[in-house]
């Protein structure tokens, strides 16, 4: 993480999966909960298909309540989509 909260950052999941992501996003959720300033957040990761989102609901949560601004998805194994990673 940066020294200064206000920095964006950008994660990409190389295909370890999110986990070690999670720990980005909460802190960043702990300076909101504070009503500290915190900068945007972009998430790339990958996965076979939608089912096997891990922490799919506790992302959703976190761009409803603005800690992470943009989330991209690319699905290897999705049926009917092609593959397409952005």
């Amino acid at each position: 993480m940066p020294e200064n909260p206000e920095h964006p950052i950008i994660m990409i999941g190389p295909g370890t999966g999110i986990a070690p992501f999670r720990g980005f996003w909460q802190e960043r959720k702990l300076l909101q909960d504070q009503g500290k300033a915190f900068g945007k957040m972009t998430f790339f990761f990958g996965c076979r298909t939608r089912q096997m989102i891990l922490y799919g609901d506790e992302i959703a949560e976190m761009q409803r309540n603005g800690v992470l601004a943009n989330v991209f998805n690319a699905y290897s194994r999705e049926p009917n989509i092609p593959k397409v990673f952005p």
